[in-house]
């Protein structure tokens, strides 16, 4: 299933193998269908019983039946959602809004900054704060953020756009 395979990055194919390979848990390259559940669940997926049985018929395997990786990947690799997906990007800003208030501060950036060790000065920061606040309260709101993070890099003038 090469065709499917390229809008997901090597990074996302070697996560979803490690996901698998912790969970074939005699090492014989096959996991059943609870082991097929929890290594969903371990990627962030939530699934049912239910998900299970009609993952498995997918692929034309009964739900007693155990799969391989690359049935894991047939599986899986279609429904991945997509790296800067607005749900992606939305968890990246809860964690830089630590105080819970809808907004990035000035004191969440820098304390960002200081957990990653990025030597950053509060100019540099001011200055990444000025450039995403749209509407000039010194705060980065979640749609800000969500406009940063999605910008289309291939295309400078994007940013003209809106």
């Amino acid at each position: 299933n090469a065709d499917n395979k390229n809008n997901v990055d090597e990074d996302q194919i070697e996560e979803l193998r490690e996901a698998f390979q912790l969970f074939d848990t005699e090492h014989q390259g096959k996991i059943d269908h609870r082991e097929f559940k929890a290594a969903c669940r371990a990627l962030g997926y939530e699934i049912t019983r239910d998900d299970v049985d009609k993952c498995f018929l997918e692929i034309g395997k009964e739900i007693n039946q155990s799969i391989t990786l690359d049935e894991f990947l047939q599986i899986v690799v279609p429904r991945l959602k997509p790296r800067n997906s607005r749900e992606e990007i939305m968890k990246i800003f809860r964690l830089f809004d630590a105080d819970n208030t809808g907004k990035i501060s000035f004191k969440n950036l820098r304390k960002i900054a200081k957990d990653l060790n990025e030597d950053i000065s509060e100019e540099e920061l001011k200055d990444l704060i000025e450039e995403a606040d749209r509407d000039n309260d010194g705060l980065i709101s979640s749609e800000d953020f969500f406009r940063v993070m999605s910008k289309d890099c291939n295309d400078p003038l994007a940013e003209f756009d809106s």
